[in-house]
């Protein structure tokens, strides 16, 4: 102790204080940090082990603060990053997940409650003993009876002890659910079962998962059991209007999330059933290409990637049906060597194209493709033979793939997220595939004609005549199959508002399905069947909901009206184990098609958009029409999309306003309750991370190339000279180019044999043949070149085609993608820092004042969360060495 107070006095010396003076912003800051470093070192022993390592190498250590340049709020952000570097573990071999950090603390927190854990594992222990040991004399009393009964199935017996054990287990959930328990043993029960769930997931299979979906039923259904029966504001009107609201919000989500596992319990990964016919008996297919204004560019790859499929020519008819009657495309057709259909009178949009085909044609089947997606090669060979094996599946879908990049993955620079529809197409169908309810997705699918002749044809009643299809054929008894496999490719839309303007259709053709046919109602379909399209449709009136989510904390920060009537303590112990559970849930079981945290940018981005849309059509379905999705633009300069953006600057108003006025009273309210404002200023800042999420979308980036570039890491050879060949790699390629990478000691024979502007003759290998093309060599460069297509046929563009985008190992790769929670709550948060940054730059002065007051504000919360340290400079891994 004399030790300590003699270095305190050293450090009063004039030579210290002046040396600190000189290191601080001004006087305030002085007079606080000087006081805060005396009293470090009054208090605590400086020379031990992590003191001293923190004073070594203070900058790596405390990142955030500029000891040259002191600040009044550095002594706060110095106790936040100590308390965090205590608590945080340095294993140079080996970093620490979130779900060891979590596992890690929910076992500390085991150690402090022994005693009731210890006891209620021993009434757990006693239960299941007694609960085998009833089955097991079941069991013996079952085989003594039924001994002389083997082989005929199971017992009455044995099916009574099932129906016995899962009502058991049901009852036990139930009471799990209703059971009502002080805060402590709340906080004790939440955290044994997240204890369970981190162990769970870390054993990857179906079993676990199924558990995840149970623990956190158990946990989201007491959460709302807890909502209905215990903070519900009765005491105003205002207060009962907003608490209702937010519940009934509540129970939407809530019954979503039950029905979408159901949804996915078990997906069905079905693979292609070999067709075992001699070529002469393949039964006939129609290829259908719908098209109605988008230029020839884009219809032509879809035209060659049908023609080359790989099926006997005279049982396959492709088929251009042009509703927009235009000459270019008939003159297209008759050199192409396929079919073109035009009509009279244009009713029904796509629909209704398709219709009037299928009275000109009569193929046995009838393959479908938008006109931007391109099937490979094998699309027939790998989906028909389903069809041949069950006379009775009407239908097989395959995923919708999209080979140029959607506007979230452009705008957003995020180059291993997955598709944003990558969901539904390449999960969610698998598990609809396991309850026989796949949905028609309107391309990329085959259809058998006599399933479509009994329905009538392609369902006109509604804009997603796609889904209202493949209803009406489960209706009728017809099966349907998914073959989670990408066999075609097509366009993303090009900007937001394109995506959310197609997105605003199918809100509105699922809701005007669940008015028209609810699948709840009617006969033909299985239960099974009715959920998982009560899913499809119930998912698109997210809207309000979502809305309600953003805007709620705003009652209680603004005027002090409570939308959850319980003590801030009470709230967390229910929130937030039933957020964590089902984020823990759906992250194990969406894993690699889609990353947690970005369901709630994208219905967010939509939310405000398809409200009014999904209203109009539960009051009047009738209403609305079929709006074509544009394809094929091009961006020529970066633009921010204000027209887009005015409802969410909306919302970030009124929850900048919200969050000033909550940060007031906690600061100058001496009546506020502290835990009450801090939880829903934690809301609030959570739903302005969203917000900014969703508005860096909306900052269109520039896309001038006129064909979408597609990677491909094939061998290729370059003709130099006649008969003599250069071995180079192709990068990518388009409908207009290749891009080349080679080694650098290729280029002096390169730049020898060719300059900029020259005739490159070039060669492309597949299925074990080379087929030469004609290029102009646009760029040479060290290690890369540029060449642009000169196919002066149809004849060869189809082989371009076959050699390329219609191969059928095209789409098989698997892009990795990061999963953690922490990985991607920090993407997302720096996507909605880019997103705030983009709306400042583009927006006019007086709110670009705004929003940079609310900046600064963000960047010194930001300065006090505590930080990881920095790694070792190489200088410093020598020493260390």
């Amino acid at each position: 102790m004399k030790m300590m107070q003699q270095s305190a006095l050293a450090y009063l010396s004039p030579h210290s204080l002046r040396l600190l003076q000189q290191r601080c912003s001004g006087r305030l800051s002085f007079y606080l940090n000087a006081l805060f470093f005396f009293s470090c070192l009054c208090l605590l022993r400086l020379e031990n082990k992590p003191f001293a390592r923190w004073r070594k190498s203070p900058e790596r250590y405390f990142p955030k603060v500029d000891f040259y340049h002191l600040k009044p709020a550095d002594p706060l952000r110095l106790i936040i990053q100590a308390l965090f570097l205590c608590c945080l573990r340095f294993d140079k071999n080996k970093r620490q997940s979130l779900n060891d950090r979590l596992l890690t603390l929910s076992l500390r927190l085991g150690h402090t409650f022994h005693a009731q854990l210890h006891a209620i594992f021993l009434a757990l222990k006693g239960l299941c003993l007694d609960l085998a040991d009833f089955i097991a004399s079941l069991s013996d009393a079952g085989a003594a009876s039924g001994s002389g009964s083997a082989g005929k199935g199971p017992s009455k017996l044995r099916l009574l002890t099932g129906f016995g054990i899962a009502l058991v287990l049901l009852l036990l959930i139930l009471w799990c659910i209703t059971q009502p328990l002080t805060l402590l043993y709340q906080l004790i029960f939440v955290g044994l079962m997240l204890e369970l769930a981190l162990l769970l997931s870390r054993m990857h299979n179906n079993f676990t998962l199924l558990c995840l979906m149970v623990i956190s039923l158990i946990i989201s259904s007491r959460y709302m059991f807890w909502r209905a029966g215990y903070t519900l504001n009765f005491i105003t009107m205002g207060g009962f209007v907003c608490s209702i609201t937010l519940f009934l919000a509540e129970c939407y989500t809530f019954l979503v999330m039950v029905l979408g596992y159901f949804q996915l319990a078990l997906p069905l990964d079905r693979k292609p059933v070999p067709i075992e016919l001699a070529p002469e008996d393949y039964p006939s297919v129609d290829v259908m290409i719908p098209t109605y204004d988008e230029p020839l560019d884009v219809v032509k790859p879809t035209v060659y990637g049908a023609l080359n499929l790989d099926w006997p020519k005279d049982k396959l008819h492709v088929y251009i049906l042009d509703d927009g009657t235009r000459s270019e495309f008939r003159d297209f057709a008759a050199q192409a060597g396929c079919g073109y259909i035009v009509r009279q009178e244009h009713k029904h949009a796509k629909a209704g194209n398709i219709n009037h085909a299928l009275t000109k044609t009569t193929g046995e089947y009838v393959a479908i493709f938008d006109c931007d997606h391109v099937p490979v090669h094998a699309f027939l060979q790998l989906t028909v033979g389903v069809m041949i094996k069950d006379p009775r599946t009407a239908l097989v879908q395959t995923p919708h793939h999209f080979y140029s990049q959607n506007p979230f993955e452009r705008n957003l620079d995020i180059p291993r997220i997955p598709q944003e529809d990558s969901l539904f197409h390449d999960l969610i169908q698998k598990g609809n595939d396991l309850w026989n309810a796949t949905m028609f997705c309107g391309s990329c699918a085959v259809i058998r004609r006599a399933a479509l002749d009994e329905i009538g044809g392609i369902a006109v009643n509604t804009v997603t005549e796609d889904a209202h299809t493949s209803l009406k054929l489960a209706r009728r008894g017809w099966n349907a199959a998914a073959i989670a496999m990408p066999l075609a490719a097509g366009l993303s839309t090009e900007t937001l508002s394109a995506h959310i303007s197609q997105r605003i259709r199918w809100a509105r053709g699922m809701i005007q399905i669940f008015r028209i046919e609810n699948p709840l109602f009617g006969r033909g379909l299985t239960l099974g069947q009715r959920l998982c399209y009560l899913n499809a449709m119930m998912h698109f009136l997210h809207g309000i909901p979502r809305i309600i989510f953003i805007l709620a904390p705003l009652p209680y920060l603004l005027f002090g009206t409570y939308v959850i009537y319980a003590q801030a303590a009470a709230i967390l112990s229910y929130v937030i184990p039933h957020m964590l559970h089902s984020t823990l849930t759906n992250m194990e079981r969406q894993k690699g098609y889609r990353m947690p945290f970005w369901s709630g940018i994208y219905e967010t981005v939509l939310s405000w958009y398809i409200t009014l849309p999904t209203l109009i059509a539960l009051i009047n379905p009738r209403f609305g029409k079929f709006n074509v999705t544009a394809k094929g633009g091009r961006i020529e300069a970066d633009f921010f999309d204000w027209a887009v953006s005015k409802p969410y600057m909306l919302l970030i108003f009124l929850n900048l306003l919200g969050f000033s006025y909550g940060l007031y009273q906690l600061c100058f309210d001496p009546a506020a309750e502290i835990f009450s404002l801090l939880l829903n200023l934690g809301w609030l800042s959570y739903n302005l991370v969203i917000l900014g999420g969703s508005i860096a979308a909306l900052h269109e980036t520039r896309q001038v190339r006129r064909f979408p570039r597609v990677r491909l890491n094939l061998p290729l050879l370059l003709e130099t000279t006649p008969h003599r060949f250069l071995s180079v790699r192709l990068a990518d390629f388009s409908q207009g180019g290749i891009g080349l990478v080679f080694d650098e000691g290729l280029y002096p024979k390169l730049a020898a044999a060719f300059k900029p502007g020259a005739r490159v003759r070039f060669y492309l290998p597949y299925n074990q043949e080379y087929y030469g093309f004609n290029a102009e060599l646009i760029t040479l460069e060290r290690s890369h070149a540029g060449l642009k297509l000169q196919l002066t046929s149809i004849e060869e563009e189809k082989r371009f085609n076959y050699c390329t985008i219609s191969r059928s190992d095209l789409w098989s790769h698997v892009t990795e993608v990061e999963n953690g929670l922490l990985p991607n709550f920090y993407t997302v948060l720096k996507s909605a820092v880019s997103g705030y940054k983009e709306a400042i730059k583009a927006s006019p002065g007086s709110i670009r004042l705004f929003f940079a007051f609310y900046a600064c504000v963000f960047e010194l919360l930001f300065s006090f969360v505590p930080q990881r340290p920095l790694p070792l400079k190489i200088n410093e891994v020598a020493a260390h060495v």
